[in-house]
């Protein structure tokens, strides 16, 4: 494609208005900057593309064979983020019905895309309200409208006042950058366990939901007994074996095979074609991990604006304005927009860093144990006018927030946005009455 060192590439993947690709991102200014290069595959060469790499797919794993490196050779794999349209109408016969979500599943695993956006699955729905993902089901890295696309903030963090961006959105321009870096960890460190690789003190382990548990290992337990495994000794081998996100357990089952493993290995030989494929899967449903079940909730890991609405401390001065709590929606450099000897005697203890997460973040259940936070919590002045918006990453007065609950917990975990016309909340239910 000759994008050069540092530029994303994009191949835009639309068999019907690839135009409307090319013109959502273009808006957004990305290519004016010179930040990302576009590359949208026309429907006669897009049509080619899903037939070639679904044959050879098919065919590897019919002759009991992984490609050389983990990854075949396909315009569809020449891109840092794949932009996928879900009516994809081109799909070649195989004597099954065929999505973009298979294609998405088969481009994650089988080729060097790290990233990969599905459009329009969900045309009526701007903000997930429900589970603050997009889509639950998908299996892309991330979905959205192609409208979205024209959205400058998706790609570069940066937000205009009141401007719809939802701040469960990634840094799109970053993404590729830390799913690669996600990958090596995973490939490096197969055999290991997840929670240790990841940071997760000990003391926050028991914070984990059922539901999160689960997502890692159907055998994972906190406290397992007899044909369980402790949670905490869940590989990242284990989780491949046991999950059906990205790819069908056939499809699983038929890799492992190609590789002469047998489905009931307890560790990932050393086959760097299996490792890498395996790597990509797995990197990429541990994001997906991390933002429904760890940083989601904000009860596990907290990021920085959502501290500062839970410490709600007012800092006195003149300066509990929504301007200056908003920055705990932009710095990414210590100390995050918060208050300097909140930081460094309460957030500091807690940091995590991983390229799991688009950001900074913390361990609640650490922050909660300092003095400090203790002693915020039953001494402090609280300052309860401002709001987060989800929508706008922005505090706003109450007076300007429509609040509605999540089913991100079992608990009533409430949020706010502005609710920013023409855009679609979805489903409206949620908002609390």
């Amino acid at each position: 494609m000759g994008a050069g060192p540092g530029v994303v590439r994009l191949v835009g993947c639309d068999d019907r208005s690839p135009d409307l690709i090319e013109k959502s991102v273009e808006d957004s200014g990305v290519l004016a900057s010179g930040a990302a290069r576009l590359d949208p595959l026309a429907p006669d060469v897009l049509k080619e593309q899903i037939k070639s790499l679904f044959s050879d797919v098919r065919e590897c794993l019919k002759q009991r064979r992984l490609p050389e490196g983990g990854a075949f050779q396909s315009r569809l794999g020449q891109a840092d983020i794949l932009l996928l349209d879900y009516g994809l109408t081109q799909f070649p016969d195989f004597g099954i019905r065929l999505t973009a979500e298979h294609l998405a599943g088969y481009v994650r695993a089988f080729t060097d895309t790290p990233y990969v956006v599905s459009l329009n699955k969900l045309k009526n729905v701007d903000f997930d309200l429900k589970y603050l993902l997009g889509d639950f089901d998908t299996r892309a890295d991330l979905a959205l409208k192609t409208e979205h696309l024209a959205v400058s903030g998706l790609w570069t963090g940066v937000v205009g006042e009141g401007v719809f961006c939802p701040w469960y959105w990634p840094k799109l321009l970053d993404a590729p950058a830390r799913r690669r870096a996600q990958v090596q960890i995973v490939k490096e460190r197969m055999n290991e366990s997840i929670l240790s690789t990841i940071g997760m003190p000990a003391s926050c382990v028991s914070f984990l939901s059922r539901q999160a548990i689960a997502f890692l290992s159907p055998f994972g337990q906190e406290a397992p007994t007899g044909g369980t495994k402790d949670v905490r000794e869940v590989t990242f081998w284990d989780h491949f074996l046991s999950s059906n996100r990205t790819l069908p357990d056939d499809d699983r089952r038929e890799i492992l095979a190609s590789a002469d493993v047998d489905v009931a290995a307890t560790e990932c030989p050393d086959d760097d074609a299996l490792r890498t494929i395996v790597a990509r899967v797995v990197a990429a449903e541990l994001e997906f991990w991390f933002r429904r079940d760890v940083l989601g909730p904000q009860q596990l890991l907290i990021d920085p604006p959502h501290l500062q609405a839970r410490l709600r401390v007012a800092r006195g001065d003149g300066r509990d304005t929504a301007e200056n709590w908003s920055d705990t929606a932009r710095r990414r450099e210590a100390p995050f927009g918060l208050d300097e000897q909140s930081y460094g005697t309460i957030t500091e203890p807690g940091m995590h860093e991983s390229p799991w997460v688009d950001g900074p973040s913390f361990w609640l259940p650490i922050i909660e144990e300092t003095p400090e936070f203790l002693r915020i919590s039953e001494e402090a002045i609280r300052f309860n006018e401002l709001y987060f918006c989800e929508d706008t990453r922005r505090f706003r007065p109450r007076g300007e927030t429509s609040r509605f609950v999540t089913d991100l917990t079992k608990g009533a975990d409430i949020r706010f946005v502005e609710r920013v016309d023409p855009y679609v909340y979805s489903p409206a239910s949620l908002f609390a009455r």
